[in-house]
C-alpha cells in the first residue's frame, strides 16, 4: 500500500494571513504617523517557531537585537520590529515602532514571511525524511510540482 503526501510551500496556504498583515500595516500607517510617532499596534502573525523565526530574520541580514523563546527584537531599515508571544504554544504578535517607510517596511515583511515559509517547508521535510526509516516506510517516488510542493509517494 503506498501513502502520498503533498508538502505545499505555506505561502501558498496561508497567503491571505500575510496580505492581511500587511494591509493592516498600510491602513494604519497614516495613523501611526499622526498619534503614536510611528508605532503600529500589534499584529497576529503565523511565526510559531522562534528558532525559524530568527534564521528567517539573520538569513535577511537583519540585526537581531534580543532572542528569548518568546520575545525578538529587530530593526528593519528605520523600523524595529518585536516579535513577542506567552508561550511556545502561541503564535507571535508583531509590534512595529519607529515606522519611517511604510512601503519599504512592507516589502521587507513579505520576503521575510516567504522566506519564513520555505523553511517551515524545508524543515518538515528534512523532519519527515529522517524519521520515515524509523517508521518502516520507505519513499518510492519524490516529485516537485510547478507550485514548489513537494509529492512523496511513501510504500507503508
Amino acid at each position: 500500500m503506498s501513502i502520498s503526501l503533498v508538502l505545499v510551500p505555506l505561502a501558498i496556504a496561508v497567503s491571505i494571513t500575510a496580505k492581511e498583515s500587511l494591509a493592516i500595516i498600510a491602513e494604519n500607517r497614516t495613523h501611526a504617523k499622526s498619534s503614536s510617532g510611528g508605532q503600529l499596534s500589534a499584529i497576529e502573525t503565523r511565526f510559531n517557531s522562534d528558532s525559524l523565526l530568527v534564521q528567517t530574520l539573520i538569513e535577511h541580514g537583519v540585526d537581531v537585537k534580543a532572542i528569548s523563546e518568546n520575545h525578538i527584537i529587530c530593526n528593519v531599515g528605520n523600523a524595529q520590529l518585536e516579535y513577542t508571544r506567552q508561550d511556545a504554544s502561541q503564535s507571535f504578535l508583531m509590534s512595529v515602532h519607529n515606522v519611517e517607510d511604510v512601503d519599504c517596511l512592507l516589502d521587507s515583511i513579505n520576503l521575510f514571511e516567504q522566506e519564513y515559509d520555505r523553511n517551515v517547508q524545508s524543515f518538515t521535510y528534512g523532519h519527515l525524511m529522517s524519521n520515515l526509516g524509523n517508521t518502516g516506510m520507505q519513499l518510492v517516488d519524490e516529485e516537485v510540482l510547478e507550485d514548489h510542493s513537494i509529492l512523496l509517494t511513501i510504500n507503508a
